[in-house]
């Protein structure tokens, strides 16, 4: 399993602590005993600790396998190349019309 610490900071904008607001820290240690350790070392490098520095919220998050995308990706890709490919086609038709109306042909379909 993998870790993440989820920090938000108290007060609102952009500083030299966690950013701007909120950051998602990738933690080393997978033993859940060990983390509260290294989520201290975290507090202390963000400046955390500070009463000048505080958060709102504050998690430790588990990811066993994490949400895999990639199906959805290649699906979504696929589905925006058809779309690109339709409109080509539905251009390239167009012109095709409009030269045989010019020519005073007609288009026979198959």
């Amino acid at each position: 399993m993998k870790y993440y610490l989820w920090m938000k900071q108290k007060d609102k904008g952009c500083d030299y602590t966690i950013e701007c607001g909120e950051i998602l820290v990738p933690l080393e240690s997978t033993d859940l005993f060990k983390i509260m350790d290294e989520v201290i070392d975290k507090f202390k490098y963000y400046g955390v600790l500070s009463p000048d520095n505080r958060l709102s919220d504050c998690k430790i998050l588990i990811d066993q396998e994490g949400l895999p995308v990639t199906s959805w990706y290649e699906s979504y890709v696929y589905n925006e190349l058809n779309e690109c490919r339709n409109k080509d086609n539905e251009k390239k038709l167009e012109k095709l019309n409009k030269l045989a109306e010019e020519l005073g042909v007609e288009i026979v379909k198959k």
